[in-house]
C-alpha cells in the first residue's frame, strides 16, 4: 500500500503543480478525511487515514483531518461543513442488521466515533444518518468515500451469514441516504480498498461517477443496479465478487451521471494523468477485510435532536 501512495503522490504533485500554474487562484476544494475509533483495529486505520491524508495535500492545500481519539461528533461536524471530498474510514453500523427490527436513523448509517476525546479507541459512539442529514451541509454534489467499514457496501460483519441481494441492497440505500441528504452527490463504499485511487480520479480525469466506480482496480464486472428507494430520483449499484451474487463488498448511490470535474468546485481541471493504478481487474482485492464486529449503539448527541423525538434505550429491541 505505500509504494502504491508513493506512486499516487508522485502522480498527483505532477498535475497539482502544473495546475497551480495553469489555474492562477483556483479555489481548493476542502477534503476531509475521519478516523474513527475502531478498538484494536486503530492503529492500522490512522495509518491508512495518514496516507490518504498526504495524497490529499497534493491536489488540495485545504485538508482537513479528524482522527481517533479526538474524532468527536463535535469536531467531526464542524470539519464537514463545505467538505467536497470526505473520506471516512472506522466502524460501521447499518440497516438491516442482527441488532435492530427497525431503522434507528441515530445511530445507523453514519460514522463509529470517540464518546468523548482523548479518552483511548475503544469509546465508540454510533452517529447516524439523522444528524449527518440535518446537521451537515456538505458542498453540492460532494463525493463520499467509505473505506473498510461493515453495512455500507451491503457486506455483514465478519463472522456473520452474507446477505442476500435484497438485505445487501437495503443496506447501500439507507447508508447513502444522510450523505445524499446533506448534498452529497454520490456515495462510495469500498470494504476493501483505500481511497487513493479515488483521490487520483476526481482530480485527474473527466468523467462521470459511474465511469469512475467501475474504472477502479477493485472493479469485478458483476454491476446489479436499481433505483433507491430512500433517495428518489438516485440510482444505486452493486459489484458483488461473483456473479452469483455475492461478496458485497462495492457499491455507488447517488447521481452517477455526474462527472468528476463537477463534483469538486475546481476551477480549472487539471491536465489529464496517467493512472499510477494500472488497468481494471476483474480479480477480487487482494486486501483481507478488517475485522470489524459493531456491537455497540449509542445515540449520542440526542441535545441537538430537539425537533425530533428523543431515542430510547438503544438495546431495547436488540436481540
Amino acid at each position: 500500500m505505500r509504494r502504491i501512495t508513493a506512486a499516487l503522490t508522485v502522480a498527483l504533485l505532477g498535475t497539482s503543480l502544473l495546475a497551480g500554474s495553469a489555474a492562477g487562484a483556483a479555489t481548493d476544494p476542502k477534503i476531509v478525511i475521519i478516523v474513527g475509533a475502531v478498538h484494536g483495529q486503530t492503529s492500522s486505520y490512522l495509518s491508512r487515514g495518514q496516507d490518504a491524508y498526504e495524497a490529499a495535500r497534493q491536489v488540495s492545500s485545504n485538508v482537513v483531518k479528524v482522527f481517533s481519539p479526538c474524532a468527536t461528533w463535535s469536531k467531526v461536524k464542524s470539519a464537514l461543513q463545505g467538505a467536497a471530498v470526505v473520506i471516512y474510514m472506522g466502524h460501521g453500523n447499518g440497516y438491516p442488521s442482527p441488532y435492530r427490527t427497525s431503522p434507528w436513523p441515530y445511530s445507523q448509517n453514519g460514522f463509529g466515533l470517540n464518546a468523548t476525546c482523548n479518552d483511548g479507541h475503544d469509546n465508540t459512539t454510533y452517529y447516524g444518518e439523522y444528524y449527518i442529514g440535518n446537521q451537515v451541509d456538505l458542498a453540492p454534489n460532494a463525493v463520499v468515500l467509505l473505506h473498510h467499514l461493515c453495512y455500507a457496501s451491503g457486506n455483514s460483519e465478519p463472522g456473520n451469514s452474507a446477505p442476500s441481494f435484497s438485505v445487501a441492497k437495503q443496506r447501500v440505500d439507507n447508508y447513502g441516504a444522510g450523505f445524499l441528504k446533506a448534498g452529497a452527490g454520490v456515495v462510495i463504499a469500498e470494504a476493501h480498498s483505500d481511497p487513493d485511487y479515488y483521490l487520483w480520479a476526481i482530480f485527474n480525469t473527466q468523467q462521470t461517477m459511474d465511469e469512475m466506480w467501475r474504472a477502479a482496480p477493485s472493479f469485478h464486472d458483476h454491476v446489479r443496479t436499481w433505483a433507491s428507494t430512500r433517495s428518489p430520483g438516485r440510482t444505486a449499484q452493486v459489484d458483488p465478487d461473483s456473479s452469483a451474487p455475492s461478496g458485497y463488498y462495492r457499491s455507488i448511490v447517488g447521481e452517477l451521471d455526474l462527472t468528476t470535474d463537477g463534483l469538486t468546485r475546481v476551477d480549472v481541471m487539471p491536465p489529464k494523468a496517467a493512472s499510477p493504478f494500472g488497468e481494471p481487474s476483474a480479480s477480487p482485492d487482494s486486501l483481507a477485510p478488517s475485522a470489524d464486529v459493531d456491537t455497540v449503539e449509542t445515540p449520542g448527541d440526542v441535545t441537538d435532536a430537539a425537533s425530533q423525538p428523543a431515542p430510547v434505550d438503544p438495546t431495547s429491541d436488540s436481540p
